[in-house]
């Protein structure tokens, strides 16, 4: 018998772990006495424990992967975007950190589709489209884009999936048209359809 002590911190730097391990989280499962062990670990370290639910380990996992990981590679996409047009690397990564922590800055006080700011919860299709075309020979950062995206209408609409006619109205590419699709003509004409909180993010 056994289980699981796993700690959701992105220990990168192990002089920094002490640190951040303190009022972190840790992921725990297996039997009681391991799970009672688990908790008191944590406790000395003066970190939480979250309890993985039996056979959620895998989902657990990819969620952390996501929360952790993969800002890392946005970021490292968003300082490659800003390095080609010429702005020097230290600035790059200064303005992408900057962005980065305005945004999980305001995750500790809103929900996400509260948080969420840009040009799909405004319904800004020219700036999307603007987007699109600007990276266009960047498959990464165009992939990234483009499924991000599909979440982001999804997040502005309460959680709902964007239905393929929405997504058309965003992307303007050949295989997301639709049999008696049209574009929105303003985004107002797409509030009024439903498709979008009203709020107007303040970036992007």
């Amino acid at each position: 018998a056994g289980g699981t002590f796993h700690p959701l911190v992105p220990l990168s730097d192990p002089t920094t772990a002490p640190t951040l391990l303190r009022d972190a989280w840790i992921g725990i499962d297996g039997d009681a006495a391991a799970r009672g062990a688990s908790r008191g670990l944590a406790s000395v370290l003066g970190a939480h424990t979250l309890d993985i639910p039996a056979g959620e380990k895998a989902r657990y996992h990819a969620a952390a992967v996501i929360a952790s990981n993969f800002p890392t590679v946005l970021a490292a996409i968003a300082e490659s975007l800003l390095e080609r047009i010429g702005i020097d690397a230290a600035a790059s990564r200064d303005v992408v950190w900057q962005l980065m922590r305005g945004a999980v800055a305001n995750l500790r006080t809103a929900s996400p589709a509260s948080a969420l700011t840009g040009p799909i919860v405004r319904g800004d299709r020219a700036a999307v489209a603007l987007d699109l075309a600007a990276i266009g020979d960047d498959p990464a950062a165009l992939a990234l884009y483009r499924t991000a995206s599909r979440a982001a209408v999804a997040l502005a609409r309460g959680g709902t999936a964007p239905g393929e006619y929405e997504l058309a109205w965003f992307f303007e590419l050949p295989e997301h048209r639709v049999r008696g699709w049209r574009p929105y003509e303003d985004r107002a004409e797409a509030m009024r359809a439903g498709c979008f909180r009203s709020e107007a993010g303040a970036a992007g």
